[in-house]
């Protein structure tokens, strides 16, 4: 029986250990706890504490595909198929007639000249419902679509900058869709049907002289709530605002101003904040002030006042309950205006300008040639021609995506800022192009007005910097990311370090695997499965970065046949005169079919196959010579075969594969030639000197072993078998031919 011995685990400490062990765990994990501890307390310290405003304007809107692109993958670009924007048989019928009618009667020079539009065409305007292209049919708008807008909005910035101006504001952040979206069924009913018809001009009054970007600081535009004589309540307000698109001819104002409430009468209805209030243009203490001038520009821009204003608590947008959200209502219907009118604008820019500069650089002709055809000119046109199919292929994506009831806040923010960029870019290579005739004024000029009017694109609804620093990055990233903006929560909460430590964990473990991820590897060791995202995802989020297939493997090149080199083909054994040689030349291999050779296509070794090791071959050869001896043949004399002499008297030659056994003489020591053989070799000028002459065997040995169970080899002949050894001209391995 076998014994019986205590098995232990492996890995397993003793009882002795077990304590230190714990000790040490213990030690560990407070170590571990210690330094996530700092790590809390000093990121507390460093971030600044969040207002109400700024927390809702980063989660303002939703996150799309582009999650996926600030995650570092492109699984999400799968995404983008869905999109597909077209226009209805009755947006294309207004794109024919009407759009197409307006564009006929504008002329940019003369409207720069008379820094207004025609009276023919602000009444078209009004009639043709182009200030209602986004209010539904049920209250006397047009209702069409955002890709539909978006593409009226660019055929118009064709014909004329400052018409495309007037026509985008009313349909990019006005009364108009705030009321859809927000308004009373009160406040829908009284100025809907108003501004569907053109009795009303709407505008939005937000910028302040102290709150540009910043305008959720409300410096200049205040309100208080106060006690109304018939017991209701009511707001009095002052307000400065400038930079007002509009303003100059608008019917109806959209305020926004901070509202406080220092008596506490809103009684929970409502909150402080800001607020939206919609006022008429004879609203009592109402004050248009005096127009502005925006970089030459024709379109109407001008400043919004008022002192002790009182405002009832009807007008407030959305009525007492909607008191204090006015932030909310402006960060969600800024990423749909910031994406469809500026982008559009900028579009119709771009491809005004590729029109007309690559119709004058044909024309134009210097040194006897167009100066279409200078590399510097083609340089300007190419980026011209790129900018604007990108702006183009931008604009049509976001305007699918409204329409798809999305609120891409991050993508239009990008949309807006790449567009507006790209448009000057343009118009700054046409101007480059085009030279002197485009900085003359005149009918025939048709880039300046939009050089003039890239820096509005650049500056309104955020200024680029802003928008780059503030919505691209800080609340792209922060919303994009699976993890920043957890940890950021964390940190507010001011006593979830354990929390901390979780998300700051899955950060690491995130960016190892997107940067493991980028090189090509795979990281399955750190929990991350590339296939299925990083097991954070949260609801409403875009699909999870999807690692590429492997490409196939790449099928094997067919290469020639290279023909063998001098050296490399085998030498013909000298054939004795009178001779007839048996054996065919070795041929060439047919050529294969890939660069790696198969087994027939390489050239025979020098050593053959069936020769046995050395001491076989010995043994073999005293076999033979004994059996040799027995029969008393006569041995062939060594001298006759090494003079190779006549063909009648010497055997054969044998094939290459007839013997199976290699000579007696070759399995011995090497000997230095004699005499007889070294005049022979002198004697055949190609022929080498032979180290492996056989010796002369008199006798057989001594040792007797039966052969009755061994092979016989075959030998070119009867008296070569006889004599118990190959001739040197006789054997048939390959090598002692080469060696004869």
């Amino acid at each position: 029986r076998r014994s019986r011995r205590p098995r232990f685990r492996r890995n397993t400490p003793t009882m002795a250990l077990r304590p230190f062990q714990m000790h040490l765990g213990r030690a560990a994990a407070g170590q571990r706890r210690s330094i996530f501890g700092a790590a809390y307390k000093l990121a507390k310290s460093m971030m600044p504490p969040i207002s109400a405003t700024e927390k809702a304007a980063l989660e303002s809107g939703g996150i799309g595909f582009e999650r996926t692109l600030f995650q570092g993958g492109a699984g999400g670009l799968a995404a983008l198929r869905k999109y597909d924007p077209k226009l209805s048989a009755r947006e294309q019928a207004y794109m024919d007639n009407e759009v197409a009618q307006l564009c006929s009667m504008l002329d940019d020079h003369a409207i720069s000249e008379e820094r207004d539009l025609p009276e023919d065409v602000w009444n078209f305007l009004r009639r043709k419902g182009f200030f209602a292209l986004k209010i539904g049919e049920e209250w006397g708008g047009m209702g069409f679509s955002a890709y539909a807008v978006s593409k009226i909005l660019r055929k118009v910035q064709t014909a004329s900058a400052n018409a495309g101006a007037t026509v985008a504001v009313p349909n990019s952040l006005g009364p108009g869709e705030l009321l859809i979206a927000y308004g009373t069924d009160e406040q829908r009913s009284a100025f809907l049907p108003r501004l569907a018809n053109g009795e009303l001009i709407p505008c939005f009054a937000l910028t302040a002289p102290h709150s540009g970007s910043d305008a959720a600081s409300m410096h200049e535009a205040d309100g208080v709530v106060r006690r109304a004589k018939d017991g209701g309540l009511e707001v009095l307000a002052s307000f400065k605002k400038r930079y007002i698109t509009l303003a100059p001819v608008a019917g109806i104002v959209g305020l926004a101003f901070h509202l406080r409430d220092p008596e506490g009468l809103l009684g929970g209805v409502g909150t402080e904040g800001i607020t939206i209030a919609l006022l008429e243009r004879d609203h009592p203490g109402l004050v248009i002030g005096r127009r502005h001038d925006p970089a030459g520009n024709a379109f109407m821009n001008g400043t919004v006042e008022g002192s002790d204003v009182v405002i009832p608590m009807s007008k407030v947008l959305g009525g007492q309950g909607k008191a204090g959200s006015g932030w909310l209502f402006l960060m969600e219907q800024l990423s749909e205006g910031r994406g469809i009118s500026l982008p559009a604008g900028a579009t119709g820019g771009a491809a005004m300008s590729a029109v007309a500069v690559g119709a004058y650089s044909r024309l134009r002709t210097q040194f006897r040639v167009p100066i279409a055809e200078m590399g510097g000119v083609q340089e300007h046109l190419a980026r011209i021609a790129g900018n604007a199919l990108v702006c183009t292929a931008g604009s049509d994506l976001v305007a699918s995506m409204v329409d798809n009831h999305e609120s891409p806040s991050v993508l239009s923010a990008v949309m807006k800022q790449q567009a507006t960029a790209r448009g000057r870019q343009c118009v700054t290579d046409a101007m480059d192009v085009m030279a002197g005739a485009a900085i003359s004024r005149g009918p025939n000029n048709l880039v300046i007005n939009g050089y003039q009017m890239t820096p509005i694109g650049i500056t309104v609804e955020g200024a680029n910097t802003l928008t780059r620093s503030l919505i691209i990055f800080g609340q792209g990233v922060t919303r994009s990311h699976p993890h920043l903006y957890d940890i950021m929560r964390t940190l507010e909460a001011k006593d979830d370090s354990t929390g901390f430590r979780r998300e700051l964990l899955n950060m690491v473990n995130h960016g190892v695997s997107s940067s493991l991820a980028s090189i090509g590897a795979r990281p399955r060791r750190l929990g991350i499965g590339m296939q299925g995202g990083t097991g954070h995802e949260r609801p409403g989020d875009a699909a999870p970065f999807t690692q590429p297939p492997l490409p196939p493997r790449r099928p094997p090149q067919v290469a020639p046949c290279p023909r063998p080199s001098p050296r490399s083909r085998r030498r013909r054994p000298r054939r004795a005169a009178g001779a007839r040689a048996t054996r065919p030349p070795w041929t060439r291999p047919p050529c294969s079919t890939t660069r790696r050779s198969s087994a027939a296509s390489r050239p025979p070794s020098r050593r053959p196959r069936t020769c046995p090791s050395p001491s076989a071959a010995r043994s073999s050869a005293r076999r033979w010579s004994r059996a040799a001896s027995q029969t008393r043949s006569p041995p062939s004399s060594s001298a006759t075969r090494r003079s190779g002499g006549a063909s009648a008297t010497r055997p054969p030659r044998a094939s290459a594969r007839s013997c199976t056994t290699p000579c007696a003489a070759s399995s011995r020591r090497p000997r230095r030639p004699s005499t007889a053989s070294a005049t022979t070799s002198r004697s055949r000028p190609y022929a080498r000197r032979s180290r492996w002459s056989p010796p002369a065997r008199s006798a057989p040995p001594t040792r007797r072993r039966t052969t009755s169970s061994l092979p016989r080899p075959r030998h070119s002949s009867p008296a070569t078998r006889a004599s118990g050894a190959c001739s040197r001209t006789t054997c048939s391995s390959p090598r002692r031919r080469r060696r004869a």
